[in-house]
């Protein structure tokens, strides 16, 4: 067993176990495995994974993520992945132009969207932020925001161009792990399929939990911590 344990512990494949629904938690992959194909994975006997259970794979009752910890649950979140503040803070031209751009050159609207990534960065943990919405022309910023996000929170903490299907589909791809998601041409121009579209959006956007629905695995439920941004390129987004 302890030829195992060090064979494990030289590998990148990290394992931990979550109660909540039964399953193994493969931490790199973001994934979560049976027994026998966790056991498979590692090399090892199902029997010898089970005795690995006993007292070397960390047990936790589910998953959160935020700011600081919860006891008995992992966290998802990686605090030293954030952008740190500048001691010399300066507005960069680029960015100035930006926030321009997308809100159409509209002060109000430029200072709300400066104010909104501000609260947004010192309020990680709160869900508490309205969407907002960018619409109009193409090569208009819009993906660029997105990507000054990534920069700020961190790529693993944003995801990006996500559209119908993530909003009829049964089975979660946001599942929670996000600071910040964008939404992406929803519109579907059937009244009866945006109206449910737009239904699920007002069911997560500021929602303190979610239900988490993936294939194979229990449903659970998690902390939602995430502010939207919806884009489209026509005038009429949702």
């Amino acid at each position: 067993m302890e030829e195992i344990i060090q064979r494990i512990e030289e590998s990148w494949e990290k394992y931990i176990y979550i109660l909540s629904v039964a399953k193994y938690y493969w931490i790199q992959k973001k994934s979560f495995f049976s027994h026998s194909e966790t056991a498979q994975n590692l090399l090892i006997t199902p029997k010898q994974l089970t005795e690995l259970r006993k007292y070397y794979i960390e047990e936790y009752t589910g998953f959160v993520y935020k700011q600081w910890w919860q006891e008995g649950y992992f966290n998802l979140l990686d605090e030293d992945q954030i952008l740190s503040p500048s001691k010399t803070p300066e507005l960069h031209p680029d960015i100035q132009e930006l926030f321009e751009t997308v809100c159409g050159k509209k002060k109000q609207n430029i200072e709300y969207l400066h104010k909104a990534v501000l609260w947004k960065y010192n309020n990680i943990n709160s869900p508490h932020i309205p969407a907002v919405v960018f619409y109009g022309a193409g090569w208009s910023g819009k993906g660029t925001f997105m990507t000054l996000l990534s920069q700020i929170f961190w790529e693993d903490n944003v995801l990006v161009n996500l559209w119908q299907q993530d909003l009829t589909s049964n089975f979660n791809t946001f599942q929670g792990d996000k600071i910040a998601l964008e939404y992406a041409e929803i519109s579907s121009n059937n009244a009866s399929r945006d109206i449910g579209m737009i239904n699920k959006l007002k069911n997560i956007i500021c929602a303190e939990t979610i239900t988490i629905n993936l294939k194979h695995v229990r449903q659970y439920q998690v902390d939602n911590i995430a502010w939207f941004i919806i884009s489209s390129n026509n005038s009429i987004p949702i």
